[in-house]
């Protein structure tokens, strides 16, 4: 009996890990002006190495979930240095907030969900 209700736990966060990736999408150099160029969205620049990513990511989890209008994204800024660039990212993590195409805020480290969620709603 405990191995049945353990299956159907495991199922059911893998049903909920699933919807969240799929409301946060992995972004990149090719992909990233697309996606922020209408509404409002939320892109979470991490990298594999960073602490203080792991602890914002839930946050940002949160926030996808509550505001399904607005896009959320992630960007590995290893993996995406011209973009760190582009946007002077000095330090990871660090959210940027766009609204039609046109960075409209940003939060650099690790802050309180409330913090980011007054940003984005000032946004919408």
């Amino acid at each position: 009996m405990d191995e049945d209700l353990e299956k159907i736990k495991r199922a059911r966060l893998n049903e909920i890990m699933n919807e969240l990736q799929n409301r946060i999408k992995t972004l990149n150099e090719s992909n990233f002006g697309t996606f922020v160029s209408e509404g409002v969205s939320v892109i979470d620049f991490w990298a594999p190495w960073c602490a203080p990513c792991h602890i914002l990511s839930p946050l940002i989890e949160d926030l996808a979930e509550k505001y399904t209008k607005v896009k959320f994204g992630k960007v590995n800024g290893d993996e995406n240095m011209r973009l760190l660039y582009q946007y002077n990212i000095t330090g990871l993590p660090t959210v940027l907030f766009f609204k039609n195409g046109m960075l409209a805020d940003r939060s650099v480290g690790v802050v309180p969900e409330n913090v980011l969620e007054e940003k984005l709603k000032w946004l919408l």
